[in-house]
């Protein structure tokens, strides 16, 4: 059985194949071809006696004035005025200003120069009656609509303009202000939601148009919007911007500013967004763009100070990617996803979230399964709940940074935590650095709820109010090749926490401080740890099993005044000197009479913390990093 969701994109893939049908045709057809030279004729009104009187193909050129009609055109005849500014048409009162209908109408006729303003239609629901207050496309008409003003048109539908399903509008370098909708579509209302119609503009401004939804556009169909503007739109309901339905919705340099309403609510429309820009707006859900359980492809886009009541501060959506943008200053009221609520599974590729604020979870984003690759989260809040930087259920994080944001807890305290990241199931990250982040609970820097495996990864000057100020363990978990320098935690674990029943394995790592930190490098509360090839430096206590169980061997203690409490050792670790190259300006690579050198064991990592290869030497070296001894190379002696 072919599924809800597949059905909706198959059904948006065949709208998209013939919205491009009918573009490229739109694009291939000259406004002269297969018709006789046509005259041009000037008018200086009555206007709708000028198009009675014209022929087919005809042309009527308008003089700059004020004209006050309700037009009809049903043939094709192209419209052009003097200019937008000077040449107005003012609808007669209770009257649409212009009616285009019939199928002879095509994409060779041109409706240009004009303002279109004062149209009111508003008082009835049905369309298309009383449906487009300044123009109604209408049985199958398509002209070409560029450099005009529509303002001040009130409608049921369509304030400014509507058009049938089998009206595909086309219209560029235009302005649409301060046009009313009572239903849908202050600006511009497009298609059926059971016959989907076909949309493209360029070059338009949208300006303080009004509806329930869709202030600036409704469309039910196939939407094309290239080099738009929309600001201060406004929906009672959803998609103060654009309220898009079954179909499909192209973004391309395109920016909505202080939009009302979410400036773009898409449902069973899939988009796609690139270039383009999102600042001040607000909505419920999704204060920038909410995708009603579909999904985005995203790229090169911001989203700047957008606010919203309830969750996704910047996005709102389902089943999408991210790559090459930027969230920032983002904010959620009341619940979770200050920067971006993606549920489902979210690709994000070199995107930056920054100082976005979640009143509970996630505070730069909130996500179901995340795939997140060379991006940074920075100076994010969830002010009540767990992930400063972002909350997800399922992660793989690779070459990412997570720096300086914050985890409080309010009425989450019994699972509050991750300053850095929250991951509620299975976690792996590889490449990463968790730097100054802060929890108000337990993890620091990072706080695994179920399964998690670490790889080269740094974790340095995280802090916990309660366990783990680098990381805390709930479940089985494996660290290697990772660093820690210089966490704290208020209660126990500077570096890890371990608890639930999980089983932990930490190898190839290096937990040290540049000064001594009273609290243990690693406490476990609960549950089995396994430590192997581990430096642990400068610390009060190095293992402390207060529930646990705890096997350690061929590790390398230095500065710490217990090195174990309740721990089964093996007989091979050491206490010694590492002699790091320069703990102070972190840096814990091993210099020349290093203990930690050769006195490994081989546990199948064959790689550090670098990248480069173990062993060097007579064997393993213990901690995050393999000496790298120098070679010397003699070159041959050249003799003059």
């Amino acid at each position: 059985m072919i599924t809800r969701t597949l059905s909706r994109w198959l059904m948006s893939i065949a709208l998209a194949v013939f919205a491009h049908a009918v573009l490229n045709a739109f694009a291939r057809t000259s406004p002269a071809q297969g018709r006789p030279a046509a005259a041009r004729t000037n008018c200086a009104g009555p206007i709708q006696a000028c198009i009675d009187a014209a022929s087919d193909g005809d042309t009527i050129l308008i003089a700059a004035g004020r004209y006050t009609e309700g037009l009809t055109l049903n043939k094709p005849v192209s419209l052009t005025g003097v200019s937008s500014d000077t040449t107005i048409i003012h609808a007669v009162a209770g009257q649409r200003v212009l009616t285009v209908t019939g199928a002879t109408i095509s994409n060779s006729v041109v409706i240009s120069g004009l303002t279109f303003t004062g149209g009111d239609v508003s008082n009835g629901g049905e369309c298309p009656q009383f449906c487009g207050g300044g123009i109604a496309f209408l049985n199958a008409a398509q002209p070409r609509i560029r450099d005009v003003i529509i303002q001040d048109n009130r409608a049921a539908e369509g304030g400014g303009v509507y058009a049938e399903p089998d009206s595909p509008l086309f219209i560029d370098n235009s302005l649409l202000i301060s046009n009313i909708a009572g239903n849908g579509g202050g600006g511009i209302y497009a298609g059926h939601w059971y016959t989907p119609g076909i949309l493209a503009v360029s070059n338009t401004n949208f300006l303080s148009n009004v509806a329930f939804n869709g202030g600036g556009i409704y469309i039910n169909g196939v939407a094309s919007l290239t080099d738009i503007y929309f600001d201060s739109n406004m929906a009672n309901s959803l998609g103060g911007g654009i309220n898009a339905r079954i179909g499909t919705l192209a973004l391309t340099r395109t920016t909505f500013f202080r939009n009302n309403g979410s400036a773009l609510y898409a449902e069973n429309s899939p988009a796609t967004i690139v270039d383009s820009y999102f600042e001040q707006n607000s909505g419920d859900i999704g204060g920038a763009i909410w995708m009603y359980y579909v999904g985005a492809n995203i790229s090169h886009t911001a989203f700047i100070s957008n606010t919203a009541e309830l969750g996704g501060g910047g996005v709102t959506m389902i089943d999408g990617s991210v790559v090459d943008s930027r969230f920032e200053r983002n904010t959620v009221q009341e619940y979770w996803g200050g920067g971006l609520y993606a549920m489902g599974t979210t690709f994000i590729t070199n995107t930056i979230f920054i100082d976005n604020i979640a009143q509970t979870h996630g505070g730069g984003a909130y996500f179901g399964n995340a795939e997140i690759y060379d991006s940074r989260f920075e100076g994010n809040i969830g002010h009540t709940g767990g992930g400063g930087g972002f909350f997800t259920f399922g992660l793989l994080l690779s070459n990412t940074d997570v720096i300086s944001n914050y985890a409080g807890c309010g009425s989450w305290a019994s699972d509050c935590g991750g300053g850095g990241i929250y991951a509620f199931n299975e976690a792996t990250a590889l490449n990463g650095r968790f730097e100054h982040n802060v929890s108000s609970g337990n993890g620091g820097g990072l706080y695994a709820n179920n399964a998690l495996m670490v790889a080269n990864s740094v974790f340095i000057n995280n802090a916990a109010n309660g366990n783990g100020g680098g990381m805390y363990f709930a479940s089985d978990s494996r660290v290697v090749n990772a660093l820690f320098s210089n966490n704290y935690a208020n209660l126990v674990g500077a570096a890890l926490a371990l608890t639930g029943t999980g089983h932990i394995d930490v190898l190839y790592t290096t937990i040290a401080n540049a000064a001594s930190d009273p609290n243990p490098a690693i406490s476990v509360l609960s549950g089995t740890l396994n430590l192997t090839n581990t430096i642990i430096a400068s610390h009060t206590i190095a293992i402390s099993n207060a529930g646990g169980t705890v096997y350690e061997d061929y590790n390398l203690f230095f500065n710490n005044i217990t090195s174990t409490i309740s721990v089964t050792s093996g007989g091979h670790s050491l206490v010694g000197d590492p002699k790091f190259i320069d703990p102070v300006n972190g840096d814990y690579r091993l210099q020349v009479g290093s203990a930690a050198i050769d006195r490994g064991v081989d546990a199948g990592i064959h790689t550090d913390l670098d990248g480069n290869p173990r062993p060097v030497g007579a064997g393993f070296d213990i901690g995050a990093y393999e000496y790298q001894a120098i070679k010397v190379m003699y070159l041959p002696l050249i003799r003059k």
